[in-house]
């Protein structure tokens, strides 16, 4: 789905510009985000890794009504998560079609999240096409690239 649609109604969200794969979406006030789109396809998931280089936050979109590919999103994370260019990068899980039946939030156990040392994280549940859950989730998201830039004290 095309984020400008997701994104319809929103009023804490302007669309800035968007292509297919390439979103720039701004929260009133601020930030603004680029989103690069790159799709599930396992054909292209190869490619991602050319999307790693300066990523300050990833956004890793889960379908939540599909229990059975869990395990699948599991170890692709965990494979975005393993690159050299990522290490340290919080991200945000949305779980995404909270409003079909048999939809639920991946558990942080299913997901094991709690290995990802070094990654601050947090796991929204998400409705795109209503755009619930979507501001929350880029705000958290937000908040942790900040918390990650802020120098730290010795």
């Amino acid at each position: 789905m095309p984020m400008q649609k997701a994104i319809v109604g929103l009023p804490q969200v302007v669309h800035v510009n968007s292509n297919p794969y390439l979103h720039r979406i701004r929260l009133k006030p601020t930030p603004t985000f680029t989103v690069w789109d790159v799709g599930d396809q396992e054909k292209i998931r190869i490619l991602w890794k050319h999307y790693f280089i300066n990523t300050d936050g990833l956004v890793f979109v889960m379908d939540s009504s599909d229990c059975e590919r869990f395990s699948e999103a599991k170890e692709e994370l965990e494979a975005i998560l393993e690159d050299v260019e990522m290490k340290g990068v919080p991200f945000v899980i949305l779980a995404n079609k909270q409003d079909l039946p048999g939809a639920r939030r991946p558990q942080v156990e299913e997901l094991e999240l709690r290995k990802q040392r070094g990654h601050e994280w947090h796991m929204q549940g998400c409705c795109a096409t209503s755009g619930e859950g979507l501001v929350e989730g880029l705000e958290k998201l937000s908040e942790l690239v900040k918390q990650r830039k802020k120098p730290r004290a010795f």
